[in-house]
């Protein structure tokens, strides 16, 4: 297991096997486990993008089952390109609950982009401040990654302040893929 050290707060990264031919790291702070995107979490992951609440805030609309599973598979197929990068399962360390989706991708060059989502029943908890948090530690693990992007819908002031709180600097407004978003950045 290896400890960082990072903004004051101590994250571990181990790994752990999920099958006999993947080794995926697990990450933990404060409240929270990390552990990316595996088979196993198929209905967690399924639910969250069916959910209405959930998806008005980040793409206005809940996915369809099929459009669900069609996502799911593409996070598995991306979560091999690096250990690191892909989509997490966020679960309570206490109790094993899942509570949302956080994700860490690299976008080009020095920048990954950080994201996080909460089921309802977590929201306003102060859990996605601790998964944002907990990407920025794992960029700056990776001595490559130099900036971290948060990309929101405009309507979701929570998580633009989630962002704000962080340092993140607002950079652009546009559409991308049929949706506006806004783009923040935080420079490493």
């Amino acid at each position: 297991m290896n400890r960082h050290r990072t903004d004051g707060l101590l994250h571990y990264v181990s790994t752990l096997v999920y099958d006999n031919e993947r080794t995926y790291p697990q990450l933990t702070s404060r409240r929270l486990v990390y552990k990316k995107a595996c088979a196993e979490d198929r209905a967690d992951f399924l639910s969250w993008y069916t959910n209405g609440e959930v998806m008005q805030n980040i793409t206005g609309k809940p996915l369809a089952p099929a459009e669900a599973e069609i996502k799911f598979g593409k996070i598995l197929e991306s979560g091999d390109a690096h250990p690191f990068t892909g989509s997490y399962a966020v679960r309570l360390k206490e109790t094993g609950a899942f509570v949302g989706i956080a994700k860490f991708i690299f976008l080009h060059d020095d920048v990954a982009e950080a994201g996080y989502g909460l089921l309802p029943p977590y929201w306003g908890k102060g859990y996605a401040s601790e998964m944002l948090e907990a990407m920025i530690a794992l960029a700056r693990t990776l001595p490559e990654i130099r900036e971290v992007t948060g990309i929101i819908n405009p309507v979701n002031a929570a998580s633009r302040n989630v962002l704000l709180k962080q340092s993140f600097i607002y950079q652009e407004s546009r559409w991308e893929n049929q949706f506006f978003v806004e783009y923040y950045k935080l420079s490493l």
